[in-house]
């Protein structure tokens, strides 16, 4: 049997049981960290994994020799010449990498309702556009991924008191952001967005001299990436995305109050992605290659104000309840 090119007999027994124990002990940990983040998130993200395991198992396979290429063509820029990657190798690592990029995808959800991660994963992957860009393996699953995880961090990590803990934890946004900025590099808005809408002068210092001394080190080995999607036409993009565009536009036609008292009480996250929005907006008109960008800014700010209009009826059902 093969699966994306690659035969099943070619892995080394002792490197399918390790690579195998590193996913499980991977989707474990995220289980238990999602468990205490909502009512049935680590069943929903048991689910979400399941349905990708069985798409990728029951897609037709595919050589991955460009993604092989792709990923030696990066060591070698980062100055790494004894090590090549073989095909093996490298469907483990476009397998990891889809791993944290569903995992991802639930902790852009806001953090005590993780559930609704859910319905971000849903969305995106009900979308064959989306579905396109992660397989067969490709070198864009690296951008989407990272910048997947920066979201994440940016949108719901609780920086810690702990000034050691605060700087490993702006260290690794620093990274993702960097990883994303060498995929595409209008994820240069990520760092700008993040200072301007979350308060913490001092870390927002910390990230934004790291990503500019990032961004200088990477341009001195050459790792600044173009990738080129093959995407659809915008009009085929348009109604794959419809859901989330008419979600949106349904909560912000009908319910502007809440909307309002939202944006006047809320700061960090949800300023931070409409912020992102519309500068992936703008710049769609620029590149279309930011469209999957924006689509996923677009279905996760969609998902957040779910959130936030459950809270504000929640809370007036309460009130309600106290008034009789």
């Amino acid at each position: 049997m093969q699966v994306s090119g690659v035969e099943s007999g070619a892995f080394p027994l002792k490197a399918v049981l390790l690579f195998a124990g590193a996913v499980i002990i991977t989707i474990i940990a995220f289980m238990h960290s999602l468990g205490t983040g909502g009512e049935y998130s680590e069943v929903f993200y048991l689910l979400a994994i399941s349905l990708v395991a069985v798409w990728v198992v029951n897609s037709s396979p595919q050589p991955p020799q460009g993604f092989v290429s792709s990923i030696n063509d990066a060591l070698l820029k980062l100055g790494i010449r004894n090590l090549s990657v073989s095909s093996e190798t490298a469907f483990g690592i476009y397998v990891y990498t889809l791993l944290l990029l569903v995992s991802g995808l639930f902790y852009t959800a806001p953090r005590h309702s993780r559930d609704l991660g859910f319905l971000t994963f849903g969305m995106l992957f009900s979308m064959p556009f989306f579905r396109s860009l992660i397989y067969p393996p490709s070198q864009e699953i690296f951008g989407l991924t990272a910048f997947v995880l920066s979201l994440s961090l940016a949108t719901s990590l609780v920086f810690s008191p702990n000034p050691i803990i605060a700087a490993l934890q702006t260290f690794l946004l620093s990274l993702l952001t960097l990883v994303a900025i060498a995929a595409q590099p209008w994820a240069i808005a990520l760092p700008f967005a993040f200072i301007l809408t979350f308060p913490r002068k001092k870390r927002n210092a910390a990230y934004l001299t790291l990503v500019v001394l990032g961004l200088f080190l990477l341009g001195r080995v050459g790792f600044l990436l173009e990738f080129s999607p093959l995407l659809p036409p915008l009009r085929t993009v348009f109604l794959q995305a419809l859901l989330p565009l008419l979600l949106l536009g349904y909560i912000l036609i009908f319910k502007v109050k809440q909307i309002r008292m939202v944006l006047r009480n809320t700061k960090g996250p949800t300023p931070f992605l409409i912020l992102l929005l519309l500068a992936y907006g703008v710049g769609i008109f620029l590149n279309p290659e930011l469209v999957p960008y924006e689509v996923l800014i677009l279905t996760v700010l969609s998902v957040r104000m779910v959130y936030h209009l459950r809270n504000i009826e929640s809370r007036r059902v309460r009130e309600r309840v106290l008034r009789t």
